[in-house]
């Protein structure tokens, strides 16, 4: 049986970037395959305390529209990473959902 779980853990420097690691494993005994349905994999949103969205990942990106497959193997682990350039001060949740399969999304709050 596959088990996708996605984890997403938040880095901020000191008047640096957001930077964003997107863990996707697979905690089960079978390989799962995800397809993409463009080169987006996956998207991470962030809100502020008034939960009014203040970033998107893939706001202003263009991506291929073609077809992509992807197999996790039993008990591998899936990076991804993206940084958000210069956020204002301020606490913030992130929220991180992959673009294929059925994976419950990962959130997690953060203070720049």
């Amino acid at each position: 049986m596959a088990v996708l779980a996605l984890e997403i853990e938040v880095t901020v420097a000191a008047g640096g970037p957001a930077r964003f690691l997107l863990r996707l494993r697979n905690g089960g005994n079978t390989p799962v395959d995800l397809s993409f349905r463009s080169g987006r994999r996956f998207e991470i949103t962030v809100t502020d305390s008034a939960e009014a969205e203040v970033w998107r990942w893939s706001a202003g990106r263009r991506f291929t529209q073609s077809m992509r497959e992807e197999q996790i193997a039993p008990a591998a682990t899936h990076t991804y990473t993206a940084a958000w350039d210069r956020p204002p001060p301020g606490r913030y949740q992130a929220r991180a959902e992959m673009a294929a399969g059925d994976v419950p999304p990962a959130t997690c709050s953060f203070v720049v």
